[in-house]
């Protein structure tokens, strides 16, 4: 198969069908996860929730040991007869990885309860440790899952997730106050670990191969690639409830990277469910997988660009009509988020191509340099404008990230993609700056 006949064969066949219709339940269920539970919550409560669930999302990004790309990566390239096996073997490495880091984080847990019991009580503390050990359980069963091609059971997760929560929280919080509306994540996160885990139940027995070295390395580098990635998306929550010291600004965080998060993770879902596809082509035409890559990062651009624009117009006044006049000073904080989703293409590109071509490496400088000028930005936006300025930090480290990324791949994210996308961030930045 020639680089200019694979593209064309090969678009039909990435799963892109089923990521797709797993994004509209998403989107249907992220709705109503940010109306119905801010609306219910308050902006104080809804800050604490959201810092409940920053943490267990960051906890569990940083136990992955590199994640859905790494099963979809070389799982997926695996002959047929191996997948299985091969899935195996990555899957008992992640185990012992995370609970090593269970561990360490409730010893760490433990300290701050007895240290500052005030502030870390010990029932929320046990209730989010509690999310945080199923959440990363279930995280690898559907991943293993992604490895072994079953995109569908992978792309509809999360609305299955999100929609545990809405159901749950409410009486919860009716019963047990903010306690309740904690266990409404941990609860979440028990019935996805039960779903993924019936899902692969029985299909990995058998002998399990030894994973190659540069097959270890490459899940180590992909870890930290997601962990400096979650910094900036999960971290924004976490600094204004550290750094601005208010209940209600980290509420005004929450919702609105709540906001940006679903958008992102829309466009990356898109990539990630190609890349099964996309290692099988890469292990005989590595060229062709690129243009095919290249031409699927078009097509989404396309899409989401004008979509993000109407999104900013609409974001404001939605906002206050779904979640309520409570929350409509976050809609300064929203618009500087949304302003960061344009570049969702490129760094979902560019994750992407460095896993076809074996690159970890070059996607963690674009990562962790994102990371830093997150935690600089924050540490001087934060104290002095609270939720917007954790959704300022949050936009320049996504604007670096995207720009060292195509950097690094100059020749799969092309130059006008980066401009059209810094266009379009500025016209979202002065819509929201236009709204009164």
């Amino acid at each position: 198969m020639n680089g200019s006949q694979a593209p064309a064969l090969q678009l039909r066949d990435l799963s892109i069908g089923a990521a797709t219709a797993g994004k509209a339940a998403e989107a249907v269920s992220l709705a109503a996860l940010l109306t119905v539970i801010p609306r219910v919550l308050g902006p104080a409560d809804y800050g604490t929730f959201g810092l409940a669930l920053g943490v267990v999302t960051l906890g569990t990004t940083a136990f992955a040991l590199g994640g859905p790309t790494v099963m979809a990566r070389f799982v997926a390239a695996a002959p047929p007869a191996e997948r299985a096996g091969l899935a195996r073997a990555l899957a008992l490495g992640a185990i012992r990885w995370r609970m090593a880091a269970v561990a360490l984080l409730a010893v760490a847990a433990l300290v701050l309860v007895r240290v500052a019991p005030d502030r870390v009580p010990a029932v929320p503390a046990l209730i989010v440790m509690v999310a945080l050990v199923c959440d990363s359980a279930a995280t690898l069963a559907f991943q293993i899952a992604l490895g072994l091609n079953r995109v569908v059971l992978f792309s509809f997760r999360y609305p299955v997730q999100n929609m545990v929560v809405v159901l749950a929280v409410p009486p919860l919080y009716a019963a047990w106050g903010v306690t309740g509306a904690l266990l409404g994540i941990a609860l979440s996160s028990a019935s996805a670990l039960v779903v993924g885990g019936l899902a692969i139940r029985g299909q990995l027995r058998g002998v399990t191969p030894r994973v190659p070295a540069e097959m270890s390395r490459f899940a180590v580098l992909q870890a930290m690639n997601g962990v400096c990635v979650q910094v900036p998306l999960r971290g924004g929550v976490v600094a204004v409830a550290l750094l601005a010291g208010s209940r209600v600004e980290t509420g005004y965080a929450t919702i609105a990277m709540g906001v940006a998060i679903a958008c992102t993770f829309a466009v990356w879902q898109i990539f990630v469910v190609a890349l099964p596809a996309l290692a099988k082509l890469a292990a005989t035409d590595l060229p062709a997988a690129g243009v095919l890559l290249t031409r699927l990062a078009g097509r989404v651009v396309l899409v989401l660009l004008p979509v993000t624009l109407a999104a900013a117009a609409l974001a404001g006044p939605l906002l206050t009509l779904l979640a309520g006049g409570a929350f409509a000073p976050a809609s300064e904080a929203l618009g500087l988020a949304l302003a960061s989703v344009p570049f969702a293409p490129i760094t979902g590109a560019a994750g992407a191509a460095a896993a076809i071509r074996l690159r970890p490496g070059a996607r963690l400088v674009a990562t962790a340099a994102g990371a830093v000028v997150f935690l600089a930005t924050a540490a001087y936006l934060v104290p002095r404008l609270g939720a917007a300025g954790a959704s300022g930090a949050v936009l320049a480290s996504t604007v670096m990230s995207a720009l060292a990324g195509s950097v690094l791949f100059p020749d799969l994210l092309r130059r006008r993609v980066m401009v059209a996308a810094l266009c379009v961030s500025g016209l979202v930045i002065l819509i929201g700056a236009s709204r009164p």
